[in-house]
């Protein structure tokens, strides 16, 4: 249907949406490192950080887990 999509030698699409879902998870996990490490860094003990890091983890790991079923 779509053929070859040139130099890099790709010809199906689930190769592209693999691949397109990783790089996802990785700037995913990228942001969360960096996000994590400000606020515990510059967060002055705030008492809402870890309730609010671990929120944002689970949901992260939530939404990717949904994504990959639809893989």
């Amino acid at each position: 249907m779509f053929g070859s999509f040139g130099t890099f030698g790709i010809t199906n699409m689930s190769t592209v949406a693999f691949s397109l879902f990783w790089l996802a998870v990785v700037l995913v996990a990228l942001y969360s490192a960096i996000a994590i490490y400000h606020w515990t860094r510059y967060g002055h003990r705030s008492p809402i950080a870890i309730p609010a890091i671990s929120v944002h983890i689970f949901v992260s790991l939530a939404l990717i887990g949904f994504a990959a079923t639809g893989l």
